[in-house]
């Protein structure tokens, strides 16, 4: 009894080691993924507040003023340009020419027909199709 009852602390006391040399083999990756995990996202702050940086050189009034100037023929408002709603004249309607020529082709009722789907035709009607 007394060989069984070391024998099995024996083994006891060697999975308990085995299993803290994982715990702590484990607890060791974890830490060198979260170090990688920490440099990347360290590393992405930087590159973020370098893309802030440039964006602001970027955006600076004076930049963009003689991109405008350089490149777009606008002028300053002036001031007779700003009218009353009142003021503005009143657009006609404009002409369906599309419309108008699918009536002189004859084509204007096709148009509607695709909107509203048919009833299917007969099995009747469908034979004398098939047969001719």
């Amino acid at each position: 009894m007394g060989r069984l009852s070391a024998f099995l602390a024996i083994m006891i006391l060697m999975g308990s080691a085995v299993y803290a040399y994982s715990v702590k083999y484990e607890t060791i990756v974890l830490a060198e993924q979260i170090a990688k995990h920490k440099l990347k996202i360290s590393r992405e702050k930087e590159s973020i507040a370098l893309l802030k940086a440039e964006w602001q050189f970027l955006n600076r009034p004076d930049r963009i003023q003689a991109l405008v100037e350089q490149h777009s023929d606008l002028q300053a408002l002036q001031i007779q340009q700003i009218v009353r709603w009142a003021d503005v004249p009143v657009r006609k309607d404009s002409e369906d020419k599309i419309g108008q020529k699918l009536d002189t082709l004859g084509l204007s009722d096709v148009t509607s027909s695709l909107a509203t789907p048919k009833k299917p035709a007969p099995q009747s009607v469908r034979r004398q199709k098939v047969e001719q």
